[in-house]
């Protein structure tokens, strides 16, 4: 199957199939360790000279289709010139210079701690009340 537009779009493209892999990667894992230890998905068998359970061999087979289908999907017109459309107003856009970014990074990650801390000591000062009290826990 060729690449449609080959050469445009590259960045935003590469990010939405590593994003859409990741997730069907995550549901794959997800299915492999769903069967209890007794299970008979969790026998095992050789295939090549190689032990493995029925369940990796589902997983593995659900991720190349479902890695299949996320690869002819982003590769279709309809959706590839919406992806190399994005990246391309992403060029357009005026973005700040260093000192300003992390400047606005670092306020932002003040706010971040502060709540942080806050809640932290809200939890641990309300949890010795009502225990104290003997409510809840």
């Amino acid at each position: 199957m060729a690449i449609y537009k080959t050469g445009q779009g590259k960045v935003v493209r590469l990010c939405a199939f590593v994003g859409l892999i990741l997730i069907v990667l995550l549901g794959c894992m997800t299915i492999w360790d769903w069967p209890e230890e007794k299970s008979w998905w969790r026998e095992s068998f050789e295939l090549a000279g190689i032990s493995m359970e029925w369940i990796a061999l589902l997983a593995a087979g659900i991720f190349l289709l479902a890695g299949s289908i996320v690869f002819w999907v982003l590769n279709r017109p309809k959706y590839a010139d919406f992806l190399i459309e994005t990246e391309g107003e992403v060029k357009k856009v005026s973005w700040p210079q260093r000192k300003e970014y992390l400047s606005a990074s670092m306020a932002v990650f003040a706010v971040l701690l502060f709540i942080l801390c806050f809640l932290w000591f809200s939890d641990r000062v309300l949890s010795d009340l009502f225990r104290n009290i003997g409510v809840g826990f």
